[in-house]
């Protein structure tokens, strides 16, 4: 077996077929699909039975409900490919998207291929920002771009992996956005990281999706970057720059998204992590972002965070790292 592509299955009956169609209109007999039904309390399951009954290369698994991480990590346990494809069960592909990566991975020697994709919305699509060409690059090069969430994203699916790397490092059981506490661990074990420029992923977005809502849960994307920031601190020092900055901006953002919503519970919890978080980094975060405008705005003249954080959005500069 080449190619084990794993979905994760947890309500999503609405969804479920069309993302199965478009993927099994691109299997071949050395592709295997391995369909992971975390407790689903619909008709998840059912359909995920179907489509195997007239698909022999696919195994459905079922187990008691325990996350999106601890149901990649059986998936992947369970995979016997070479290579490793993780395929959200809410979304879908482009055809011959799973060849097109491993033919890349193939002649340019890759351990890590992803593609570009699309935010799927109910009535457009937006292509995310890419590069200009395809590319290879070397160990260091990818994880800057990841670290600067440019050309690399956290995101999980819609990369094609050497299934011994991923095999070493489980997904982290218990955490919303646990791709940030992952992704990094598997670039440091890539020497050859590939970028097509070509979309090959539709992205659904959905407001009921984890990444589609904004609550105190979010702060596990910022502790999954603190994560990140020791890990980078230890092996790529001379990023560190990069890590701080990246972690500060979306720890600013997300208590400013915090101080605006109708919940003195997520305020709070913001406001606690927003204290904890500049105490704990204070002297990194000094030395690394005394340039930095709306970091001085924030010490020096906190009175204008409000303000700072407006016209930010009116300028289409608020962002948040997902």
């Amino acid at each position: 077996m080449i190619i084990s592509i794993i979905i994760p299955v947890f309500n999503v009956q609405e969804y479920l077929p069309k993302c199965l169609d478009s993927l099994y209109s691109q299997i071949n007999d050395n592709m295997e699909v391995i369909l992971v039904n975390d407790g689903s309390t619909d008709n998840s399951l059912t359909i995920c039975e179907q489509y195997a009954r007239i698909n022999n290369n696919t195994i459905v698994v079922d187990k008691e409900n325990g996350g999106l991480s601890d149901a990649r990590n059986i998936g992947t346990e369970v995979a016997s490919g070479d290579y490793i494809y993780y395929l959200d069960s809410d979304d879908w592909l482009l055809p011959n998207a799973i060849s097109i990566l491993y033919d890349f991975a193939i002649k340019n020697n890759c351990e890590i291929v992803q593609g570009s994709f699309y935010y799927a919305y109910d009535t457009y699509l937006t292509k995310a920002e890419t590069r200009k060409t395809n590319q290879v690059l070397n160990k260091e090069e990818a994880m800057l771009e990841l670290i600067k969430n440019d050309s690399i994203k956290n995101f999980a699916w819609g990369k094609l992996y050497r299934a011994n790397i991923v095999k070493m490092y489980p997904f982290p059981k218990g955490k919303y956005f646990e791709d940030a506490y992952w992704q990094h661990l598997i670039v440091n074990e890539c020497s050859r990281y590939g970028i097509l420029t070509t979309p090959l992923y539709f992205y659904r977005q959905r407001v009921t999706g984890i990444s589609g809502t904004f609550s105190v849960r979010n702060i596990d994307l910022l502790k999954g970057y603190e994560d990140r920031l020791k890990f980078v601190q230890e092996h790529y020092p001379a990023y560190t720059k990069e890590m701080i900055t990246l972690l500060w901006n979306n720890a600013y953002v997300m208590f400013q998204i915090a101080i605006r919503q109708n919940n003195e519970n997520v305020m709070n919890e913001y406001k606690r992590y927003w204290e904890y978080f500049n105490r704990e980094y204070n002297e990194i975060i000094d030395k690394n972002l005394h340039f930095n405008f709306r970091y001085m705005v924030v010490r020096y003249v906190p009175f204008l965070s409000s303000a700072l954080y407006f016209a930010e959005r009116v300028l289409n500069r608020f962002y948040l790292i997902f």
